[in-house]
């Protein structure tokens, strides 16, 4: 096996190992830098880290905080990133545990992701529409009339060249002695910013993070959807035009999506918004 540099792989070698989460496991991995590293059913569904480490650096290239890449590598078999360590909680932890700073802390979240926005996305990119289809293909046949219609709708709306993030939200951002860095990119596509901003809105209204984390903002669900919702929104809507209909009809598609490849503990609240939409569910 050998790194992207050509020289021989390295194993981990009793690497400590500083956070594990569904698709990948953090390595500490020698001074200020940790190895994100695939898991095997994850490495095996998307094969390599290229498209990921493409937008990272497309995105660093642009001046958008996001941790410096040095190397890929393969370690047993699985592709991993080494990147910048960054030591600090999330914005969302920040926000729990300062809700005072709500409203500065998700001003800059919306200013991070719309100056991403503007960016185009790298050649070759998968575009947001390509992944959407993929996700909403998975629906089980009792729910095919809601298939249909996610595609349907899916097809109706316009594509986009811009860089997209896939899972921006306050988690993935980690609070540097800089300012916010964002973090995981396996999700990244070229679409319309609009889908973007469909998906982070639905992930915080609705969203469980894993190992029975609390979740941001998670006091209540109304104070998600009444507070820090529409405050996002329009701060974004000052930084970059937003076309709150687009955005609306991206948030049935992110719901669909979400509901056929998502966390089974969203799924009630999945089904609920799909239900006041008026889909086939």
């Amino acid at each position: 096996m050998v790194n992207a540099g050509g020289s021989a792989s390295p194993g981990l070698d009793g690497a400590r190992l500083l956070d594990s989460g569904a698709e990948a496991e953090i390595y500490e991995w020698g001074e200020g830098r940790v190895l994100r590293l695939l898991r095997e059913d994850a490495a095996a569904r998307r094969g390599d880290t290229g498209p990921e480490v493409a937008a990272m650096r497309a995105a660093s290239d642009a001046g958008v905080p996001v941790p410096g890449v040095y190397d890929v590598i393969e370690v047993d078999g699985r592709p991993g990133i080494v990147m910048d360590r960054i030591d600090g909680g999330s914005m969302g932890d920040a926000i729990v545990g300062r809700p005072w700073q709500v409203f500065k802390l998700t001003r800059r979240f919306a200013e991070i992701q719309a100056a991403l926005h503007g960016l185009a996305a790298p050649a070759g990119m998968t575009s947001t529409h390509e992944r959407a289809a993929g996700r909403i293909a998975r629906l089980p046949d009792d729910e095919a009339a809601l298939r249909r219609y996610g595609e349907g709708l899916l097809g109706e709306l316009p594509a986009g060249e811009a860089l997209l993030h896939g899972d921006f939200h306050p988690l993935n951002l980690l609070m540097a002695a800089s300012g916010p860095v964002v973090i995981d990119w396996p999700n990244a596509s070229a679409g319309p910013p609009e889908a973007d901003v469909a998906m982070t809105a639905l992930l915080i209204e609705v969203g469980t993070p894993p190992n029975g984390m609390p979740f941001v903002l998670g006091l209540i669900g109304l104070f998600r959807r009444r507070v820090f919702i529409p405050r996002y929104l329009a701060y974004y809507a000052a930084n970059r035009p937003l076309d709150r209909e687009l955005v609306e009809r991206w948030r049935i598609v992110c719901a669909i999506q979400r509901l056929a490849a998502g966390p089974p503990g969203e799924r009630s609240a999945l089904l609920a918004i799909l239900r006041e939409a008026g889909t086939p569910v």
